[in-house]
């Protein structure tokens, strides 16, 4: 598959569908919590202080050698991701307002509509879903690689919601699932799943991982730019 500039439209709800360093990070872990809501805006405060992070993310209804998304997010504003669809690779830059994207099979980028990718990063779509969850519930503590993970459930009322987690196919759903797994000793999320109760709706993963810690090669803007042409359509 290869993608275009014309199959933007496409690529776009199929990221959205499918579609995380040490200085080390602030720990609030010591904090008590009185609620299962209250470990959730406890990790979203922690969250929020990230200066910046690594993150994979991958679908759960396809081989993760098929599809999956890659990226590095650096405070305030400058993001970068890959998508990998078999062979194929599509990479998009964001540094302050500007967005540039090099389409599959191109050798240079080109500076693309703001929206482009506006509300990609998945630190802001989890901690949005977080801030609206329902029937929220502490599943337990579970081990992994030698740290002590808070596994936490709730679900999401997707309806007329546009920044959900995968908003162009769970909007409109009655509720989406998620799981979150977040470092007790921090509070910052390690991971967490998506689905939903709506036919054909995505299933993905996202992990974060090198949480402030030096983005590296730094996020910058790309050596080779060339015009913008008007054949990509939004």
């Amino acid at each position: 598959m290869s993608i275009t500039r014309s199959e933007t439209p496409t690529l776009i709800t199929l990221l959205a569908a499918i579609l995380l360093c040490s200085c080390g990070p602030v720990a609030l872990s010591k904090t008590a919590y009185s609620s299962p809501e209250d470990v959730l805006n406890i990790s979203i405060e922690a969250m929020q202080n990230v200066k910046s992070y690594h993150f994979i993310e991958e679908s759960l209804k396809r081989p993760s050698s098929s599809l999956w998304v890659e990226g590095d997010f650096s405070s305030p504003t400058s993001e970068r991701i890959s998508i990998v669809d078999k062979e194929d690779t599509t990479r998009m830059v964001r540094i302050d307002t500007h967005r540039y994207a090099q389409f599959n099979g191109e050798t240079s980028y080109e500076e693309v509509p703001v929206q482009l990718m506006d509300g990609w990063m998945p630190h802001t779509r989890i901690l949005n879903d977080m801030r609206g969850a329902k029937q929220v519930s502490i599943v337990g503590d579970e081990q992994a690689g030698g740290t002590t993970m808070l596994h936490v459930t709730f679900t999401f009322d997707g309806t007329g919601n546009e920044n959900i987690a995968a908003p162009a196919d769970i909007t409109g759903s009655t509720e989406a699932y998620i799981h979150v797994w977040i470092e007790k000793s921090t509070m910052l999320i390690d991971h967490y799943t998506v689905s939903s109760n709506k036919d054909g709706a995505p299933a993905y993963s996202v992990a974060f991982s090198k949480f402030n810690q030096s983005v590296s090669p730094p996020i910058g803007q790309p050596s080779t730019i060339a015009p913008s042409t008007p054949t990509v359509q939004y």
